[in-house]
């Protein structure tokens, strides 16, 4: 069981992080939840939620997340309890922000007060603006990536190039829709109303929600930028492929004559003209070379 508990004032915040069947057993002790909010956390099919109730609210949030520099980015969805006492929150896997927090606060009294002594709703509004922080460093960071990668589209055409533009592709259509059903549970939730919940807390959630506005406007364009890129890419691709091709056409053609020359005096008979003449092989040289000549300058010719 890994709960932390900090409370203030009459209100408290519980954090359960990598929550197991101890945990479970602890918050059924606790809260009367309901069961098929525990089936949601226990469940694999994650879906952005809010489901309100007589007493609480519960919320699922999904929080995009980086990992690793080198790895796709990731999302640690947050599982959210509010009722006008507590705001339970639960992770299924650590959260660094989450319990760092909590770890905070355990240790500072006055820090704990001022979080969490003025109510839950404000309670979650910093949690989750602290959860959601990140997110703008990574669109920060996934713009500098798209301008890079621009760079390299019209300067090189490298196969990691392509590979690093779906790569970044992927990395935006994730953010683009992980983004956008929070944005409209961040509004559902603002036009709740709860004691908990009070209207002049909507001024933070709407803060909370324009961050989260831009983030997805940036994100749109840099969808809009990276779609173009795939195009150019995929047009500089194709003419260099036509430029081989071509090359490669040139050679063929220009090897036709001499192939046919070497074809016909390659046959194993007496009646060739000029057969036994120790002189005609030069001439035959010399000829498939100026026959070679004029096919190039033909071909390129008619390609300018």
């Amino acid at each position: 069981m890994s709960h932390i508990a900090n409370a203030a004032k009459g209100f408290e915040w519980i954090h359960v992080d990598e929550v197991g069947e101890a945990d479970f057993a602890y918050l059924e002790e606790r809260f009367k939840f309901h069961p098929l909010d525990y089936a949601d956390i226990r469940s694999d099919a994650i879906m952005s939620k809010m489901d309100t109730y007589k007493h609480y609210v519960f919320l699922v949030f999904q929080i995009p997340i980086e990992r690793r520099i080198d790895q796709p980015l990731d999302d640690l969805v947050l599982y959210v309890f509010l009722s006008e006492q507590a705001v339970v929150t639960v992770t299924r896997e650590p959260s660094a922000v989450l319990q760092r927090i909590a770890e905070r606060l355990a240790q500072n009294p006055r820090a704990r007060a001022s979080m969490i002594g003025k109510g839950t709703g404000l309670t979650l509004y910093r949690l989750l603006s602290e959860a959601f922080h990140q997110t703008n460093d990574l669109v920060a960071r996934l713009g500098v990536r798209v301008r890079e990668l621009e760079s390299d589209v019209y300067t090189s055409h490298h196969r990691n190039t392509t590979i690093a533009l779906a790569k970044a592709r992927r990395d935006v259509l994730f953010l683009r829709h992980l983004i956008d059903p929070q944005r409209h549970l961040l509004s559902s939730l603002v036009n709740l109303r709860r004691p908990y919940l009070p209207e002049e807390l909507s001024v933070y959630l709407d803060d909370l929600g324009d961050t989260l506005d831009m983030a997805y406007l940036t994100i749109d364009n840099l969808k809009s930028i990276i779609d173009g890129l795939f195009e150019v890419n995929e047009s500089l691709l194709t003419h260099q492929t036509n430029r081989v091709i071509t090359l490669l056409t040139v050679i063929s053609a220009a090897l036709m004559a001499p192939t046919l020359v070497a074809g016909f005096y390659g046959m194993n008979v007496a009646w060739l003209p000029l057969a036994h003449d120790p002189w005609f092989v030069t001439f035959l040289f010399l000829v498939s070379f100026l026959l070679v000549l004029i096919s190039v300058h033909l071909i390129t010719r008619r390609r300018v």
